[in-house]
């Protein structure tokens, strides 16, 4: 009956049944797109001479206001072997003729001009293209520091005296341009992951570092070879989750800097990380994570280290997304944990106390959940959404009437909407009969929260 009952508070039982094959369908439909678009694809031919020791790859649509200072960045690098695969999907502002224009002045670009079919068939194609020994990606609104070819290619040659070093990678900044231009440090790459090469499968930490696939460089035999390639879905939509997390699985030997080389832009109201509407993509990226290690002779284990990630980026995702989306995503969210608990993909050990809680407390509520996760997380209304969802048990309330109940914390601890914001909650009791498992005379009460008057008045 809980189970039921749960499917049911979720959205109803057939729900993410209907969201899934919805996305199949769209998936169909975008490889297609993918496909055709591939087939017309329009590729400048490569100099003569030998293959660059880099490739970087650039995928651009519609990047005009920032992909001159990209494309720049490339130009003034100090290491000059490489070549850079500048690869325009379908734009339809000036993107296509400020790469012509380099094209002309510099013969290490090249364009790959091809019909729409988004970001993860962009990078596909140019994995395809690329001769270099090794891979490097600049997204087209983000540019790197003069020494960041140098010094990954330098990691790379240095530690490749016994066998060749699979990833190269360094840290980055956050940057923004406006109001005032400013950086932040961002430091995925640590002690003791800087202290020697290492395997990705022997220093799980790896696994859990923030997404920067552009700090890198990857050995393009080790992704030709063990097909490690990006989720083909449209636009430019989390793709860099699968494509990170199967490169850990793959590679075998890592180095590292902590020297930070890439500016990552923050103020591009356009940017991916911005639009909400495609957070359904972040499911499809687990999804094909989950059938790339299905033959892994270490599958059990990495399927509790996606099970992790899985939980971490659909908590990031819930948390910023507007209540209507929140009601659609949850529903998905809850689907996909519930199935990796019965999976026996769940590591109490892998997860804090906090993640511990809300995982349970999805599980069981999540209705609830969707309903009161915090949509102001500061300090005291974590605090109190900590208590909520680490108690023993949430009481079952009894209620009469179609509103759920919910404690005075639990209403402020949420934050109750942006409703009832800026207003006081008035609390008060009603007496309802005992239910028939009580003692007699045993009486039940019921806590209603309703917003009042501003705080100010």
């Amino acid at each position: 009956m809980a189970k039921k009952n749960n499917a049911k508070s979720a959205g109803g039982g057939n729900a993410a049944t209907k969201i899934e094959k919805k996305g199949k369908n769209q998936i169909s439909q975008q490889q297609a797109r993918a496909n055709a678009a591939r087939a017309s694809a329009k590729i400048s031919p490569a100099p003569e001479g030998p293959a660059p020791a880099i490739s970087v790859l650039v995928p651009i649509c519609n990047s005009e206001q920032y992909l001159e200072q990209a494309l720049d960045s490339l130009i003034a690098q100090t290491f000059t072997d490489f070549e850079a695969l500048c690869i325009n999907d379908g734009s339809t502002d000036g993107s296509l003729d400020i790469i012509k224009r380099y094209m002309e002045k510099d013969q290490r670009f090249r364009l790959i001009d091809k019909e729409n079919s988004g970001y993860g068939a962009s990078m596909n194609l140019g994995i395809d293209t690329a001769r270099g020994e090794y891979i490097g990606i600049l997204e087209p609104d983000d540019f790197f520091e003069p020494n960041a070819l140098e010094l990954l290619y330098g990691l790379v040659k240095g530690a490749s005296a016994d066998a060749p070093v699979d990833v190269a990678k360094a840290n980055y900044w956050f940057y923004w341009s406006t109001p005032k231009e400013r950086n932040q440090l961002i430091s995925v790459c640590k002690s003791p992951m800087t202290d020697a090469p290492f395997n990705p499968r022997d220093v799980r930490e790896v696994f859990y570092c923030i997404p920067s696939i552009w700090s890198a460089l990857y050995r393009r035999e080790m992704l030709v070879d063990k097909g490690v390639r990006f989720l083909e879905t449209a636009g430019a939509s989390f793709q860099d989750l699968g494509f990170q997390f199967k490169v850990w699985v793959t590679a075998q030997k890592v180095v590292m800097s902590e020297e930070a080389i890439l500016h990552y832009r923050q103020d591009n109201e356009a940017s991916s990380v911005n639009d909400a509407q495609k957070v359904m993509c972040v499911c499809k990226e687990f999804d094909m994570a989950e059938r790339f290690i299905k033959n892994d002779p270490d599958c059990e284990d990495l399927r509790k280290v996606l099970f992790r990630l899985r939980y971490d980026s659909y908590m990031w995702n819930f948390a910023r997304l507007a209540p209507e989306q929140r009601r659609e995503f949850v529903v998905k969210m809850h689907e996909d944990l519930r199935a990796g608990f019965r999976g026996g993909a769940y590591d109490r050990s892998l997860f804090s106390d906090y993640q511990n809680a809300n995982l349970r407390y999805l599980m069981e509520h999540p209705k609830r959940f969707e309903q009161f996760f915090p949509n102001d997380p500061t300090p005291l209304r974590k605090a109190a959404w900590a208590a909520i969802t680490q108690a023993p048990a949430m009481p079952q309330l009894p209620h009469t009437s179609s509103s759920l109940p919910m404690s005075p914390l639990l209403a402020w601890a949420s934050g109750w909407g942006s409703h009832c914001r800026g207003k006081r909650l008035s609390v008060s009791k009603t007496r309802v009969s005992a239910p028939s498992t009580k003692a007699a005379g045993t009486p039940t009460w019921r806590t209603t929260v309703s917003p009042q008057n501003s705080l100010a008045g």
